[in-house]
């Protein structure tokens, strides 16, 4: 009789409520409604699509040996770079000023024919790797953590529930999962081949003054158009917001501490030398790197449920992109190391800056607890980039004690949702990769490094690759004796066939 007496009220407030209710908000109601199926509808479709693709990856063929038989095309400047009402003759009688008033186009690295066949081979290879991966989780009787949503929970619970959800993956034999024998040797020819690729781009922006001059002027133009919207933005809506100087104190706080730990100091892996171009590493590099994604969800998914962030569907990086960021590193041309942190990666999207503030707090709490090892912070709001986004970028590592998946470093972006429509309705990411690429091949060529040496020195272990690798799948039990934590250990190349190999007892160990 109670519960038939409560029903019946509730009920009654509904349909009372619904009878009085003004036309117009009853149209807003059924408008908000609308709005909310078409976004599920939207979203359902877009992850289907991207499921589809990653099934279809391991039936897809890939011709790596003709793509990578053809010879690199004879490259020039001009082809990069094209004007608009002015010829290349032209150039030698203009100034400074009158190069500024150029209309300049460039085709990035990426977007040429031949680099759009290299990375069309690595995206098929790439897909089949997350798919197996997914399928030995789905083959383990355990929920998939990216398709099925986790429950609301409160901040007490947050990372106890979380850190149960990793040790469940951390507990599953499925770092094995790798790629065949002939996959790994078909990403080391390929890698091989955009690194010679990015070299001849900027061998041919070496060999002329004009080049430079032009590309300055791409790279300024885009940093003017990009800069002065982004930090409009920050200034007149974001600053605004209660939170902003919270969240700007927390990312401080944080970067404080994450200074303090002696990790951020260690060679953790995802850190490359130009010593580790002989060997056949990135294999080791994205399979850590999709390993890893699982346990970056799972994490990320529990701190979106406590601050309120939206979540953006993201995979982990290509490795096109990690090559290339290695390739026009300055530093790393010249002897230095690059820390590829961010192979494994979420982003957390904030409406109001409040939310951000606690999402960078959660995260301070998290690494005090030991939760998450906090490597590196970037307050990107005092010091934004040279294109003026802003947002707070966070390098973590999950403690040693989950070190199936956890080795590998991985980033959080926090950036606010109010960026992130500017920068869809000024291109997306196609516009910001293209200035990207022209400022990184800028930077490389007025740095005076000599490419030729480096790419020498890349070039010089190519045919060694794949023997190197023949050779260390001889000490595959040698290899996995160790641990499993070499695995995760970007030291050499990763040995196995497709499949599972079976676990190891302790005692094995």
């Amino acid at each position: 009789i109670v519960l038939f007496s409560g029903l019946t009220v509730v009920m009654a407030g509904a349909i009372f409520k619904r009878r009085f209710m003004s036309k117009e908000l009853r149209q807003l109601h059924t408008d908000k409604r609308l709005r909310e199926q078409t976004a599920f509808f939207a979203e359902l479709q877009r992850v289907s699509e991207q499921d589809l693709q990653t099934f279809e990856a391991e039936r897809r063929g890939v011709d790596v040996a003709a793509v990578c038989k053809a010879p690199i095309p004879q490259l020039d400047w001009q082809s990069l770079l094209t004007m608009q009402g002015s010829t290349w003759e032209d150039l030698l009688s203009m100034d400074d000023e009158d190069l500024t008033t150029l209309e300049v186009d460039f085709m990035a690295p990426s977007e040429h024919p031949y680099m759009v066949q290299v990375q069309s081979c690595m995206r098929v290879l790439e897909e089949r790797l997350r798919w197996r991966v997914q399928e030995h989780m789905d083959s383990s009787q355990s929920v998939h953590v990216a398709k099925k949503p986790m429950r609301k929970m409160s901040t007490t619970s947050l990372t106890g529930h979380a850190n149960r959800e990793i040790r469940r993956l951390d507990m599953r034999t499925y770092s094995t999962v790798v790629w065949s024998k002939s996959e790994q040797e078909q990403i080391a020819k390929l890698s091989s081949r955009v690194l010679e690729f990015l070299g001849a781009v900027v061998v041919a922006f070496q060999e002329d003054p004009r080049a430079l001059k032009l590309l300055e002027v791409f790279v300024y133009k885009m940093e003017r158009r990009f800069h002065g919207v982004y930090q409009a933005c920050v200034k007149d809506i974001l600053s605004m917001q209660p939170g902003f100087v919270r969240a700007i104190g927390m990312a401080r706080m944080l970067s404080s501490e994450a200074e303090k730990s002696q990790e951020c100091k260690m060679r953790l892996a995802g850190t490359i030398g130009p010593a580790d171009l002989g060997r056949n590493i990135w294999s080791g590099l994205m399979q850590s790197a999709v390993r890893t994604q699982e346990a970056v969800i799972v994490y990320t998914k529990s701190v979106a449920d406590v601050t309120g962030a939206h979540i953006n569907r993201t995979s982990i990086k290509r490795l096109y992109r990690i090559l290339e960021k290695m390739a026009l590193d300055p530093k790393f041309t010249s002897g230095g190391e690059s820390r590829a942190w961010d192979t494994a990666r979420m982003m957390l999207a904030y409406d109001t800056m409040e939310g951000m503030a606690s999402g960078v707090e959660q995260l301070l709490k998290d690494h005090r607890c030991g939760r998450v090892h906090v490597l590196r912070v970037k307050e990107r709001f005092s010091e934004p980039t040279s294109g003026g986004w802003s947002d707070i970028l966070v390098n973590l590592r999950f403690p040693p004690e989950q070190a199936t998946l956890s080795q590998l470093p991985f980033e959080l972006q926090l950036a606010h949702t109010q960026m992130m429509v500017i920068r869809k309705e000024m291109g997306g990411h196609h516009g910001y990769a293209k200035y990207r690429s022209a400022k990184e091949i800028l930077e490389v060529v007025s740095s005076g490094t000599d490419i030729e040496n480096f790419m020498g020195v890349a070039m010089s272990h190519k045919a060694m690759t794949i023997q190197d690798s023949m050779s260390d799948r001889k000490d595959m039990k040698d290899v996995m004796s160790n641990s499993q934590d070499s695995i995760d250990n970007l030291t050499g190349v990763l040995p196995g066939e497709v499949g599972i190999l079976p676990a190891k007892t302790p005692e094995e160990v």
